[in-house]
């Protein structure tokens, strides 16, 4: 029987804790976040879809902020389309 090998991609899910093992090359920006979140009151963390954000968060800083005694709340992701007939002007505000 052929061993099936796996490469160290998801797919287009997030990473979760357990596989912090296979997310690896960022680390400048694990460091960044996790003295940002833990210096601020608040901290805007975007990029574009699929970029990482999730993965980071879920891989790195949860654990971390958990590992420091901190009680950091279940990651939460908003969707769907708006209801009929809501309008917004600026997407920005």
């Amino acid at each position: 029987m052929k061993e099936e090998k796996t490469g160290p991609y998801v797919g287009t899910r997030p990473f979760q804790e357990s596989e912090r093992d296979r997310f690896f090359g960022r680390d400048r920006e694990i460091r960044e976040l996790q003295a940002l979140t833990i210096s601020e009151q608040a901290v805007l963390f975007y990029a574009q879809s699929g970029a990482g954000k999730s993965s980071l968060i879920n891989t790195y800083l949860l654990p971390d902020l958990r590992g420091r005694g901190y009680h950091p709340f279940p990651v939460g992701r908003v969707g769907g389309d708006a209801p009929p007939g809501f309008r917004v002007e600026n997407i920005l505000t």
